[in-house]
């Protein structure tokens, strides 16, 4: 397996962040974590390190072959969903809400496909130790087509493109150990050229904080045109942790050194009958830690 080190100075926190090792694929079945298949590119040097989810969805990329389209261009694809690997670290994220959905809406309580790649960072520094987290990464629009039904209705129907990052608690001496929350940088939202501001206690995690889109880009995804994000994280992670704790969450430990960055995920979520893709590249965060 290949692990990051926690050393002093700038390093970079993600592993394989040009995707060239492929992925390995969960089961669409919520809950347990299972990995049901191993795709590895053609060339790779090690196993994959990202996992690929595929929540909720009625097509799995199990079984799938991998195809190569062109010098170093690979793709999975079915029914529903699509990723393709790019030279150069270039990847696209594709799902056929047209096909996952059919004609009938989801309704309320229902849940909604995710297809998102995702990785657990090995010897994380704590919060404490980092003085920035310069994140990159550049994404552009290639499709989104909506399919409206009568019953159609924004609150309930709409895809979003988003990178996360778990805040945890991995002290194991403190009574909080494990608690943590998710941490959103909303790059595109189909009902508002800036995505929203969102931050409220999660099924998931703890407590989800996600601040604005302009908060990182004045650029919208919607003009169909490469935006790049460059942000230093660290600020808004500390703001992250205290909104969080202001609102009564993650209440077993206010101690900032008990949380670190602990995993990240990024891709789309697809409550709505829509036909969504897009193209990423220069994903990273660039940590400078502390002697």
């Amino acid at each position: 397996m290949v692990v990051s080190v926690c050393l002093a100075g700038e390093r970079q926190l993600i592993v394989d962040p040009q995707f060239q090792l492929g992925c390995k694929l969960l089961s669409p079945v919520p809950g347990k974590v299972v990995v049901v298949e191993t795709f590895q590119l053609p060339g790779a040097v090690a196993e994959p390190v990202w996992s690929m989810a595929q929540w909720h969805s009625k097509y799995t990329l199990a079984g799938t072959a991998l195809e190569t389209l062109g010098p170093n261009v690979f793709r999975l694809a079915n029914e529903g969903k699509s990723v393709t690997w790019l030279p150069g670290g270039g990847l696209i994220l594709e799902v056929d809400g047209s096909h996952e959905y059919g004609n009938r809406a989801r309704q309320q309580g229902e849940q909604w496909p995710h297809f998102l790649l995702s990785q657990r960072f090995q010897h994380a520094p704590t919060l404490t130790s980092i003085e920035r987290a310069d994140f990159t990464i550049e994404v552009r629009l290639l499709k989104a087509v909506l399919h409206r039904t009568d019953d159609y209705t924004p609150n309930l129907h709409a895809a979003q493109f988003q990178v996360f990052f778990n805040l945890q608690n991995l002290n194991r001496q403190s009574a909080g150990y494990g608690d943590y929350l998710y941490f959103g940088i909303p790059l595109y939202d189909s009902r508002s050229r800036i995505p929203h501001a969102f931050m409220a206690p999660d099924q998931a995690s703890k407590f989800i904080f996600t601040p604005a889109g302009d908060t990182y880009t004045q650029r919208s995804l919607h003009d169909g045109e490469w935006v790049r994000v460059e942000k230093d994280l660290y600020p808004l992670f500390r703001q992250a942790l205290q909104t969080a704790w202001d609102k009564g969450f993650l209440k077993d430990s206010h101690d900032v050194a008990d949380y670190c960055i602990s995993a990240m995920n990024f891709g789309w979520e697809v409550p709505g009958i829509l036909d969504v893709s897009v193209q990423t590249r220069d994903l990273g965060l660039n940590l400078t830690v502390r002697d």
